[in-house]
């Protein structure tokens, strides 16, 4: 094992070596900051050689073109998610185009909802109003003592009638709150 002073005695004679080359030297020029960076080795005490150095660095390089791979992987796998998903969002597109299309076609028109509320209003008027005559009749046969069987039966069917009547009206109703958004 060589000291340190024998390492910095070694560097004095080969910076001489060096010089006496010349400017123009390959020697000198591959020796650049070499001999800068032993000295600051020994002065650091730093334990890499520039052997270890360089196996440290190709070391790194040897992760960083795995990382690179893994990079190129990620990305191809992140271009090819980025296809179908445009792919995706365009049959996504066509497909609520088409549901527009059919929810307008099969809107029915503000007038055709008035009026279909109105006849169902009369409709259902006119049941309540053949269900008060009905049970008037019944009474009246009642009070006689005739057979009130067919008038009860009259009364059920417009009552029946009545109650239809009133759904329509109610499902209109909610239909046109969510066309107005309540």
């Amino acid at each position: 094992m060589t000291t340190k002073d024998q390492e910095r005695q070694a560097i004095e004679e080969i910076r001489k070596i060096v010089e006496g080359l010349g400017e123009n030297s390959y020697v000198g020029f591959a020796m650049e900051g070499v001999l800068e960076l032993a000295e600051e080795n020994i002065r650091e005490d730093t334990a890499y050689s520039m052997k270890r150095r360089a196996e440290i660095a190709e070391e790194q390089t040897d992760e960083l073109k795995e990382e690179i791979k893994t990079l190129k992987k990620r990305n191809e796998t992140i271009h090819r998610v980025e296809i179908e998903n445009k792919d995706a969002a365009a049959r996504l597109s066509l497909e609520n185009e088409r549901l527009r299309k059919e929810i307008k076609e099969n809107q029915i028109p503000e007038e055709l909802m008035h009026e279909c509320y109105c006849m169902a209003y009369d409709k259902e008027a006119g049941a309540q109003k053949k269900m008060e005559q009905a049970a008037d009749q019944m009474a009246e046969a009642a009070i006689k003592g005739e057979d009130t069987q067919s008038f009860a039966k009259e009364y059920q069917a417009q009552k029946s009638s009545r109650r239809r009547y009133e759904k329509i009206m109610q499902q209109l109703d909610k239909i046109e709150k969510r066309k107005a958004g309540r």
